[in-house]
């Protein structure tokens, strides 16, 4: 359920985002576009950063929370209206807690299932992320063709996040799986 609610919501940002903030928030093309690239930068820099959280506070806490502050970063594109500040900020929090945050997820699953089925376990979670990689970009598309508003497009895929966020945090670890992460 995380895997395809959270891919959902990044490939759907990461299709869309420069056309909405274009279409929805009056950007200038290169503006809007260069988002693209701040999403990067904050999805490499964020791993490191989240490797010493989840180790201090608990992987499963941590990585629910980003994705519960990510959530709101989303919902932020809302309310850019023609701010380069603004669009700058939520891309890279969006960059940093949904899409950098996979990296800690994708740790999670691996714990999450015994070695001799941790193959198989990883292997669906990505699954369902490919399955959502392909519906949401497409929705994303309905819903501008279709009129729809930037806070309700910017909603839609914030609950995506939103869902991962509660997916995870609702996950019950393995006695013994990552010790020093789940210590406090």
């Amino acid at each position: 359920v995380a895997s395809g609610a959270v891919v959902g919501a990044i490939t759907m940002m990461a299709s869309w985002i420069p056309t909405y903030l274009h279409v929805l928030a009056g950007l200038d093309e290169a503006t809007a576009a260069k988002s693209l690239g701040l999403f990067g930068i904050a999805a490499v820099i964020w791993p490191f950063i989240l490797m010493y959280l989840m180790a201090r506070f608990g992987a499963t806490r941590v990585v629910g929370l980003a994705y519960l502050g990510g959530s709101v970063a989303i919902f932020g594109f809302a309310f850019v209206e023609t701010s380069v500040t603004n669009a700058a900020v939520f891309s890279i929090l969006f960059g940093s807690l949904v899409i950098g945050t996979t990296a800690g997820f994708n740790a999670i699953v691996a714990q999450v299932y015994p070695t001799a089925m941790r193959a198989t376990g990883v292997g669906w979670a990505s699954g369902a992320g490919r399955v959502t990689s392909i519906a949401g970009p497409a929705f994303g598309g309905f819903m501008l063709a279709n009129a729809w508003s930037g806070a309700e497009i910017y909603s839609v895929i914030a609950v995506l996040s939103l869902i991962g966020g509660f997916a995870v945090l609702l996950l019950r670890m393995p006695r013994g799986a990552m010790v020093v992460a789940d210590a406090h």
